[in-house]
């Protein structure tokens, strides 16, 4: 009988652990992409670059800032709005997640799906995919240049 209820009371805390896991590590990953998107829409770029897991190597952060303002001063390509930031669990992990980006190109709003990854608690990928019908965008290739496949 004791067997059984320390069986129980371990698969409860596993249980316990498990549901831990899964409500808090979303909203963390949530929290601090939707710091960074936050920090880019209003051009704090020397933030957004502390917040954002894609740059490698930290000593690049300053020239990451500087593309991103580049981007938003000289192309005129600016982070609007965005919502429905969500991390996803999948494959034993919360890796993944999208969200809806709303941007200015040359005046007019453009509104688009991102793909996300994260890394140690950080977004490390916000891949913006614009609707097929759009086609191409440079301003569009430049935020994915930076926000999506850094080399920084």
């Amino acid at each position: 009988m004791k067997t059984m209820l320390k069986l129980g009371g371990v698969l409860v805390l596993l249980l316990v652990v498990y549901m831990a896991i899964r409500l808090v590590g979303p909203s963390a990953l949530e929290r601090n992409t939707s710091a960074f998107l936050s920090a880019v829409q209003a051009e704090e770029f020397e933030k957004a670059a502390k917040l954002y897991g894609g740059i490698s190597d930290p000593a690049n952060a300053g020239r990451w800032a500087g593309e991103m303002r580049k981007l938003h001063e000289e192309q005129g390509f600016r982070l609007l709005s965005f919502d429905g930031v969500k991390a996803e669990y999948d494959d034993g992990c919360f890796c993944t997640g999208h969200a809806r980006l709303t941007f200015e190109v040359a005046g007019e709003p453009l509104e688009v799906e991102a793909i996300l990854t994260f890394g140690e608690s950080k977004p490390r990928q916000v891949c913006a995919f614009s609707h097929p019908e759009k086609g191409t965008l440079p301003e569009l290739e430049a935020w994915d240049r930076l926000a999506c496949h850094s080399s920084f």
